[in-house]
């Protein structure tokens, strides 16, 4: 769909393949934003789906299958549960461009290690939830909020720096993670609140 900014939003995923390319551009716009649910396999709740049917059951297992997803530079904003619920995805490229995202855009995925780009400033609530296989995140010095529960079960997480523009920082953000708890007091000894 075109968006408010004269872009182009993905909405939904109805292809085969498990290693998807999002393109850069649609009707010679560019694609600015994932929106919400776009690759999960979850149903949207105003636009609900008859999952009996032949072709409904085959989105969504292909969607729940996907292993990989590359995402153009374009892409400024992933919506809430973008990719949540691919519990097989292993790989994405997070975009330098990309700066908002909703929360639990990847919960429930196969991420071992993921870098986040320059310019943003919150991981929301239950971004990287439930991600038993995230071993290592790289944060950028521009986070200023990590939210609730942002990284709430993912007890192989080891490795993640604290950014220096860090300001806040839920009291759940790592619960149930691998981190020890100096790592997870370092957040807290940064941070100008607990939230």
């Amino acid at each position: 769909e075109k968006n408010d900014n004269g872009g182009i939003t993905i909405t939904d995923y109805y292809g085969t393949y498990l290693h998807v390319h999002v393109p850069d551009k649609i009707d010679g716009l560019e694609v600015t934003e994932i929106g919400a649910l776009a690759f999960s396999d979850r149903e949207k709740k105003d636009f609900p789906e008859n999952r009996t049917s032949f072709k409904a059951h085959f989105r969504f297992t292909t969607k729940k299958n996907i292993r990989e997803v590359i995402i153009p530079d374009s892409v400024e904003k992933i919506n809430s549960y973008a990719f949540g619920y691919c519990y097989k995805l292993e790989k994405v490229n997070i975009p330098c461009s990309l700066r908002e995202t909703g929360g639990s855009i990847f919960a429930f995925t196969k991420i071992k290690e993921i870098e986040l780009p320059k310019e943003m400033t919150e991981i929301d609530n239950y971004a990287f939830s439930y991600s038993e296989s995230l071993e290592k995140i790289t944060l950028p010095d521009s986070i200023e909020q990590i939210s609730h529960a942002a990284f709430l079960d993912c007890p192989n997480l080891r490795e993640i720096n604290v950014p220096d523009g860090l300001k806040r920082v839920s009291s759940h953000a790592f619960n149930e993670t691998g981190l020890s708890d100096e790592q997870i007091q370092e957040f807290y000894d940064k941070a100008e609140d607990i939230i």
